[in-house]
């Protein structure tokens, strides 16, 4: 993760040197994570198939005995669908 922060944090990085034993290097990887970042921005853009909450109300401790009680599993699978 910090490297590809490295690579892609443009022109507000400051210029580093790079050690004359790893300029080929250096530029095969610049290359492969540019092509990557291409790949993402050309990726077909569709609306994601997950839905996500803060909490699960049902299961709350908060509830407190209530879960205990035999609706409560159906309660909250329910919520979970």
């Amino acid at each position: 993760m910090l490297l590809l922060g490295a690579l892609c944090s443009g022109p507000s990085a400051k210029a580093q040197t790079v050690p004359s034993n790893y300029t080929t290097e250096y530029g095969q990887l610049t290359q492969a994570v540019g092509s990557f970042l291409t790949s993402l921005d050309n990726r077909p853009k569709s609306l994601a198939g997950t839905r996500f909450a803060a909490e699960l109300e049902t299961a709350a401790a908060a509830n407190g005995l209530s879960l205990l009680q035999p609706a409560a599993q159906k309660n909250m699978l329910e919520e979970l669908n």
